[in-house]
């Protein structure tokens, strides 16, 4: 390459040369050059010689753009960032046709005396590749369907990683939200069987409130046996509280009078009968002795009258309270009925709707399990083509990488042969 910079032309055969290249280019451009016109010219030559080199200007221009903000934590000027960008490549293609004498002051501030041997080199470059140029456009136009293929492949692998995150994303939200279901189905289970539980403890309750009642009734009749029984007695009582006091106590009083009547008499008698005044004192004495029996039956009569009194106070509030105790019994036992009616409805409603939780949540669940075996077999199917493209992509970068090989080689030698 050496002969690049030995062959220097003149700048009116230069210019002429450029513009037969399609390149808008006057001698003032190399004379009096400036840095916009030299930036467009050389982006325009990176156009001609590397279509894959100018594509590479967005990527180093994205690169360089990162660095410059990792850098500076600001965004580059866009003028200058620009002019770095299409520097880096076109040394880049200087490079490859071994030519390393340019910086980057020869585009911020371009010199006739730096410009004009590059332009030489890249002129001598056309010149000496034009009788190889159509071969070359043809290379470098596959160079560029398979660029073209690339970044299409490499799109598509992009979307279908999207595509697979996604639905792995996707797969996992399913995941977390079956196990939330899951989890809720548990705690829905757990509820059930403290709900059962409950259930059994009121059915046990209400087995014993059953035992209580029957209890309670039978001691009710009980009660009513031993109440018509001191009913009876009570009667008796009241046949032994009608004996007329009263009449006793006149009779008494006739005996006490007959009593005197008669001792008057033996008192009279004393000196004239004394047999028979020992007969009449002895009936006194009988007569006396049934009168104090019968005044002490009366007074034991009145004792027992007055027991029978108390005692039928105390039965009559026994009677009362026995009576409100049965009533309070009676209205608990309706409350205990209608409540376990009530929770009897309650549990068949809850089991009801648990049910159908269930079910659906049963349903659910099949629904996701239906859709995680269609996304595997979509996945399945992705990767299938992917590793088709990716094998289709590996071939034909193959086949270039060899095919531009032997053109560098083929190169090469008719490099070698024009120094010869």
């Amino acid at each position: 390459m050496e002969d690049y910079k030995l062959r220097l032309k003149p700048v009116k055969e230069l210019v002429s040369i450029l513009q037969e290249m399609n390149l808008s280019v006057t001698e003032a451009d190399l004379y009096r050059p400036s840095s916009h016109r030299t930036t467009i010219i050389f982006e325009t030559l990176i156009n001609i010689f590397g279509p894959a080199k100018y594509r590479l200007i967005e990527e180093v221009r994205v690169e360089a753009t990162k660095r410059v903000i990792t850098l500076t934590g600001s965004s580059p000027d866009t003028c200058s960032h620009e002019t770095i960008v299409i520097f880096e490549v076109f040394r880049s293609f200087l490079k490859t046709i071994r030519f390393s004498d340019i910086a980057l002051t020869d585009l911020t501030h371009p010199t006739s005396r730096r410009i004009i041997p590059i332009y030489n080199v890249i002129v001598n470059f056309a010149i000496f590749c034009q009788p190889r140029w159509k071969e070359y456009m043809v290379w470098a136009e596959k160079i560029e369907e398979t660029s073209v293929l690339t970044e299409e492949a490499h799109n598509v692998e992009e979307d279908t990683r999207k595509e697979f995150n996604y639905k792995k994303n996707q797969k996992l939200k399913d995941e977390e939200e079956r196990q939330y279901i899951e989890s809720i189905n548990d705690e829905l289970m757990i509820e059930l069987g403290k709900l059962k539980k409950e259930a059994d403890e009121m059915s046990s309750n209400l087995d014993d409130h059953k035992k209580e009642r029957h209890k309670l009734k039978d001691t009710l009749q009980g009660s009513q046996y031993f109440y018509l029984e001191d009913r009876n007695n009570f009667d008796d009582f009241k046949l032994y509280r009608d004996i007329d006091l009263d009449k006793g106590f006149r009779e008494c009083d006739s005996l006490r009078t007959r009593i005197e009547e008669i001792t008057r008499k033996l008192t009279h008698l004393q000196n004239t009968d004394i047999r028979k005044c020992i007969r009449y004192l002895l009936n006194i004495k009988s007569k006396t002795a049934e009168i104090n029996r019968q005044v002490k039956s009366t007074e034991a009569v009145e004792n027992e009258l007055e027991n029978f009194r108390e005692e039928e106070s105390e039965m009559s509030k026994m009677k009362s309270q026995f009576k409100m105790e049965v009533t309070n019994c009676q209205v608990e036992m309706e409350l205990i009925e209608e409540q376990a009616a009530k929770s009897a409805e309650t549990m068949e409603l809850y089991y009801k709707d648990t049910e159908e939780k269930n079910f659906e949540l049963k349903k659910f669940i099949d629904e996701n399990l239906v859709k995680e075996s269609k996304c595997k077999e979509e996945m399945k199917g992705y990767e299938e083509e992917h590793k088709k493209i990716l094998y289709v992509y590996n071939y034909e970068m193959h086949q270039i990488t060899n095919k531009l090989g032997s053109i560098q080689s083929h190169i090469e030698r008719l490099y070698q042969h024009s120094q010869n």
